[in-house]
């Protein structure tokens, strides 16, 4: 089982449905009364593809992606349009000390928050399924000052971790280390079989229900 560095054709994701998903058991008494329990603290996300009466092009991407990745064995970066950009994001404060910093995501609804630690960042290492490279999309910000990528940091699009060349110095209040970037999800198929039938005298194809799963990667 390895990690494919590549991200999934755009084409395709475009057409996915889906995203994050909780596990929780739910207790009902005969009064009506429940109790329920939170049996994952993150979420994990799921999602569909349906390749009905397509172009064989279509198929032809998948396919191909498909049988490098092997089905299940090998997880890879997917696209969602609907989640996939993060925006003025602190990522820690500088003390003078500390030089690494997780790239991550809040979301906010009224008092409470929901923190996704970001491991894979578009950065210009990037692969594509074609073989050309995605644009870097990572911006770093100390305070209100830019900092220059490959100068003053780096960024591991492998695990989203962000390396100052110098420490960020602290200050009164604290800098904020405030990044802006895109991302992928690490994901797999979710089955190793591929299911596909020709259509109209074969000049179209149908493949439904490919279903990717998150691939819950170590922190």
């Amino acid at each position: 089982m390895a990690f494919f560095e590549c991200e999934f054709p755009h084409a395709i994701s475009f057409l996915a449905k889906g995203g994050p998903v909780f596990s929780t058991t739910v207790n009902e008494g005969f009064s009506g009364n429940e109790q329920r329990n939170k049996n994952w603290s993150m979420s994990r996300g799921e999602w569909t593809i349906d390749l009905a009466y397509k172009p064989l092009s279509y198929f032809e991407l998948v396919q191909s992606f498909f049988l490098c990745v092997s089905g299940q064995c090998d997880a890879f970066r997917f696209f969602d349009v609907k989640d996939y950009q993060a925006v003025g994001q602190v990522i820690g404060y500088g003390d003078g000390t500390t030089t690494v910093f997780q790239l991550s995501n809040t979301y906010f609804s009224g008092g409470r928050s929901y923190v996704r630690t970001i491991q894979k960042p578009v950065t210009a290492n990037v692969q594509k399924f074609d073989g050309t490279y995605c644009q870097n999309t990572v911006v770093i910000y100390v305070g209100n000052v830019l900092k220059t990528l490959g100068t003053d940091y780096t960024v591991d699009q492998t695990t989203g971790l962000v390396t100052f060349t110098t420490a960020p110095a602290s200050g009164s209040p604290p800098y904020p280390i405030i990044a802006d970037f895109s991302f992928h999800y690490p994901v797999r198929f979710a089955s190793d079989a591929l299911v596909a039938q020709l259509e109209d005298g074969g000049s179209l194809i149908s493949w439904t229900q490919i279903k990717l799963r998150e691939d819950k990667l170590a922190v």
